[in-house]
């Protein structure tokens, strides 16, 4: 027995399955049926499961099409979820690939420029959601997960600034809050120079959150991303570095560091 329906009932049987056993099923699906195009396995091959498909004299094995698909769907994890119709999309479009890859070597295509583009946009997708996942989500969540272990005491003093502001306003207030920054490690006090010259409001205010430059404790998600960065950055007792964000710049002190406390639900009832 051959066709949709058989391949359909053998399918439900492994689905669900570890990747390995998956691809096994490709291989005597295309070995056993006809009318695959490129994907049929030859007879030299026919009993080697290693092999999933043929296709120019070159044949495509296990281990290269399991770590190709991972790949291209960000891991091993992933890649169990899908369903046979997206293996075979991703076979028939690799082994394509693989064949125009094939054709333009041996026409002598290596230097064309269509051809360098469609090669390095194939890397390009199939690189993404691995490296989105391996050098951007992970060390993201990782970091976030660390910062909600623990607030930050920290002040700050702040000289506006604004993209709209020229290009002289720009240079002058960053000249000014570095002038400030160096005073201070030469000795000044942060609390005296933030009530004096930080333009935020609220270091006026006496008795307020933000007087003379002091914000208490935060945590992450409580600041603008360049703020937090610093924050969490700067070593307990010293200064920042001067940065920007949109209110203008900054320079920072950071005071101490201590566990967060987990948010607490309450319910009641009231009689």
């Amino acid at each position: 027995m051959c066709g949709p329906l058989y391949a359909n009932l053998l399918f439900m049987s492994i689905y669900k399955t570890t990747p390995a056993l998956l691809f096994l099923f490709f291989a005597y699906i295309f070995a056993g049926c006809g009318g695959a195009r490129e994907t049929v396995v030859g007879e030299a091959t026919r009993e080697d499961a290693s092999v999933v498909a043929e296709y120019a004299g070159r044949v495509l094995r296990l281990d290269e099409f399991e770590e190709r698909y991972a790949r291209s769907v960000g891991g091993v994890d992933a890649a169990r979820e899908d369903t046979f119709e997206e293996y075979a999309d991703f076979l028939d479009r690799y082994l394509n690939f693989r064949l125009k890859v094939l054709a333009g070597e041996e026409a002598g295509l290596r230097s064309d420029s269509a051809i360098s583009t469609e090669i390095e946009q194939y890397r390009t997708n199939m690189a993404r959601p691995y490296l989105l996942d391996q050098e951007v989500i992970e060390p993201m969540m990782r970091q976030v997960f660390e910062r909600m272990q623990e607030v930050v005491e920290a002040s700050h003093i702040l000289i506006m600034a604004s993209p709209e502001d020229t290009p002289q306003d720009t240079l002058a207030a960053l000249a000014k809050i570095t002038a400030i920054a160096d005073s201070i490690k030469r000795g000044a006090d942060f609390g005296d120079m933030a009530f004096r010259h930080s333009e935020d409001p609220s270091s006026k205010g006496e008795g307020g959150l933000g007087y003379r430059g002091y914000l208490g404790f935060f945590g992450p998600g409580q600041m603008v991303p360049e703020f937090e960065e610093a924050a969490y950055t700067t070593p307990v007792g010293q200064l920042s570095p001067v940065l920007r964000t949109r209110f203008g710049y900054h320079v920072l002190k950071v005071h101490g560091r201590k566990p967060a406390v987990p948010d607490v639900v309450v319910s009641h009832i009231m009689a």
